[in-house]
């Protein structure tokens, strides 16, 4: 799980594991195929809309939000916030559906 500072840090240390503990988790399911992400390879890798139509990127592990797209436009407010293009490439975000 990704902590997000003002989202789920509250209670968020009961449910955190260590780097081991989540390699063997893996390894323990890897007969189901699993897509694995750990904690640094979902940040900035993510594009996302919240409810009120504004992007939104988990950098630094906070969220950061743009303005409004259907304000500014979805270029201007994709602009405003960082996207790791090469990252989402790396994780494998580009399904073969």
């Amino acid at each position: 799980m990704l902590e997000i500072k003002g989202q789920n840090s509250k209670n968020v240390n009961d449910l955190l594991i260590t780097n081991a503990e989540f390699r063997q988790f893996v390894k323990r399911h890897e007969y189901l195929n699993p897509i694995v992400e750990d904690n640094e390879v979902m940040i900035d890798s993510y594009a996302m809309i919240d409810p009120l139509g504004r992007f939104f990127q988990n950098t630094q592990k906070i969220y950061n939000f743009s303005n409004p797209i259907l304000k500014v436009g979805i270029r201007n407010a994709f602009d405003e916030l960082k996207y790791n293009h090469i990252k989402f490439l790396k994780r494998g975000g580009l399904y073969a559906w």
